[in-house]
């Protein structure tokens, strides 16, 4: 399982209700804090810096765009990044490779970590002081900057596996 179809997951669990938020997350829309497991407060992040609420139709927006974007946004990834989008998750796959080895984690471990961050004014603060926490914060943290930045380069034929069903990866 890969760090976006895990996401996409979670926010369609929660929006059926069948997602207990209390044993995964805190989650506070009002002063836009969450302490929650990397593969949730990374949507959460990614709405922060391009200054979208945390509405679950955001959040379940979010992830869907990029579960299977290019040839490294998703599960695994290979080849030549196909532009900006795809080279800040060829990027985060690598920090999250970093944080995985320092901290002797399964993969499945890593996304399942929880972390404290909150957002204000389109950034992000990472509150987590020890552990695996910290490191993934920060790597979602310079992901969700990465992403938009680049955001205005999204290729649809570049979304939903057609990079990797077309040969280009």
């Amino acid at each position: 399982m890969d760090h976006f179809s895990e996401m996409m997951r979670l926010y369609t669990d929660e929006a059926a209700g069948q997602l207990d938020l209390t044993e995964l997350t805190y989650f506070d829309q009002a002063d836009a804090s969450s302490y929650g497991i990397a593969s949730y407060n990374l949507g959460l992040q990614m709405l922060c810096y391009q200054g979208k609420s945390w509405s679950l139709k955001n959040k379940l927006k979010i992830g869907s765009k990029f579960v299977k974007y290019g040839c490294y946004c998703g599960s695994g990834g290979s080849g030549t990044p196909l532009d900006a989008l795809d080279r800040c998750c060829q990027a985060h796959d690598q920090c999250y490779g970093k944080v995985k080895t320092a901290y002797c984690k399964s993969t499945l471990g890593i996304y399942l970590k929880k972390y404290r961050m909150s957002c204000k004014n389109k950034q992000t603060t990472c509150e987590t002081r020890s552990g695996a926490g910290p490191s993934l914060c920060r790597c979602d943290q310079v992901f969700a900057k990465c992403i938009a930045k680049s955001i205005g380069v999204f290729n649809s034929c570049f979304a939903y596996g057609r990079a990797q069903l077309g040969g280009k990866c």
